[in-house]
């Protein structure tokens, strides 16, 4: 690769990965970038010290990685190849000083975890050097670390401290007893995991009180919203309650009000599971629903939901006209008639778009079915009910 395209190469590298790159010769001249009039005594020496042949020496400081190695150059002969400041990821500081200039994490470099670092420098060294690194090439030196940013070291001290806890405060179990106590529809068994809730989930997620609390809580939230899902409420209603329980969450400031906020969404899942008409169903008929509500806007046919849940169409179609009184095709029909008033009332968008969108034959079938439905064409239905809403 000649020298023009070797610049090229590594200029692209850097405009997608954002962690900056110097070629610099046996004198200290920096010739990549090109046309730079840097110099090296930015930096520490021992960053500049070329490792030994074929080696590669990472450099590990509170707040940053930095690596290099050595190629050889046509014109040039062996260079120190410098890969940094990469900012490690979880540290809080954003910026690098490089010559009196302040350099902007996710402008100038970016912020990766160890392994990434590794794997973007051993590109490096293929690229220039012709050949792959093995591990045994690297070396690592570490100056001013801060115990605690690895995940590897995080994982470790977790794994310490759940040892000394009582299983009941662990997580899991405080989870799953939790869920469990929603998905039975058992009130007076939330108000008692809530009197347990200050002395469980000890593990810290952020040194903030009320962040941490908030971290935990979007947790189960998450959980809450695929129980819901599970038992047989549309994945439209369970998402869309779970998305406005964490918008509030910008309003708390305060420990009480997080929990009260938790209870509060202990009440609203439990009864959004229990009062849906369909959580007593089978799961086979829960998958055939939440399938019809997350494609409400395809074309949904007996062969599409057969495949989707391996089963025979016939079985299906059994199945479905058991649990809910009516075929397939109805219920598709009907769910597609709910959101057509829905884009009737709140879009400006003309009958036929919307019989395009939920996969109508014509705009002439689409009429049809919904005055079936809605004993009025989509006219009548706007004109009737538009108003009341604005």
């Amino acid at each position: 690769m000649n020298f023009e395209a070797l610049s090229l190469v590594l200029k692209r590298l850097y405009h997608k990965y954002l962690i900056p790159l110097f070629l610099i010769t046996e004198n200290g001249q920096v010739i990549i970038p090109q046309n730079s009039t840097w110099t090296t005594d930015y930096l520490n020496e021992d960053y500049l010290n070329p490792p030994p042949q074929d080696n590669i020496f990472f450099y590990e400081d509170s707040d940053y990685f930095f690596g290099n190695f050595t190629c050889d150059l046509p014109d040039y002969g062996t260079c120190l190849v410098l890969v940094g400041p990469c900012g490690i990821l979880g540290t809080k500081r954003d910026t690098f000083t490089f010559h009196d200039h302040q350099y902007l994490a996710g402008i100038h470099y970016s912020k990766e975890s160890q392994q990434a670092f590794i794997e973007f420098v051993e590109l490096l060294y293929a690229l220039l050097n012709g050949q792959i690194a093995s591990n045994r090439q690297h070396k690592w030196i570490y100056r001013n670390r801060r115990d605690g940013i690895h995940t590897e070291t995080i994982l470790t001290n977790n794994l310490y401290n759940r040892r000394f806890e009582d299983p009941f405060l662990d997580s899991f179990e405080f989870e799953r007893r939790y869920i469990e106590a929603v998905r039975r529809n058992e009130p007076e068994k939330i108000e008692w995991l809530f009197k347990k809730m200050n002395h469980t989930y000890n593990s810290k997620l952020s040194l903030n009180k009320i962040e941490n609390l908030k971290y935990k809580y979007s947790g189960l939230i998450t959980i809450l919203t695929r129980v819901s899902v599970s038992e047989g409420v549309p994945i439209s209603q369970a998402y869309s309650l779970s998305d406005s329980l964490i918008q509030k969450l910008q309003n708390i400031h305060t420990v009480s009000e997080c929990m009260a906020h938790i209870k509060e969404t202990s009440f609203l899942f439990m009864e959004l599971i229990h009062d849906f008409p369909y959580s007593e169903i089978s799961s086979l008929v829960k998958d055939l629903l939440n399938y019809i509500d997350t494609h409400i806007y395809e074309r949904i046919t007996i062969s599409d939901l057969a495949q989707s849940v391996q089963k025979h169409p016939t079985h299906i179609n059994t199945q479905f006209k058991n649990a809910l009184g009516q075929t397939v095709h109805a219920y598709i029909n009907q769910k597609k008639i709910a959101e057509a008033k829905f884009l009737l009332l709140f879009t400006d968008k003309s009958y036929k778009e919307i019989a395009t969108l939920l996969h109508f034959s014509n705009q002439s079938h689409f009429i049809q079915v919904f005055k079936r439905f809605e004993k009025e064409t989509p006219s009548e239905f706007k004109n009737k009910h538009f108003y009341d809403i604005f």
